[in-house]
């Protein structure tokens, strides 16, 4: 199922599935300022 929050659609995973960064992997580097959240690449998405 998919929502629309704010213009962007959201799909109904994202409220099952638990996220926690991975700060000592990334350093930050994909942390990026706003509320949209950062960007995923495909093989991110495809899990």
């Amino acid at each position: 199922m998919l929502f629309e929050i704010d213009n962007k659609i959201i799909s109904s995973e994202l409220f099952r599935r638990k996220f926690v960064c991975d700060l000592n992997a990334c350093k930050g580097s994909c942390c990026v300022e706003g509320d949209g959240g950062a960007p995923l690449k495909q093989e991110e998405i495809d899990g």
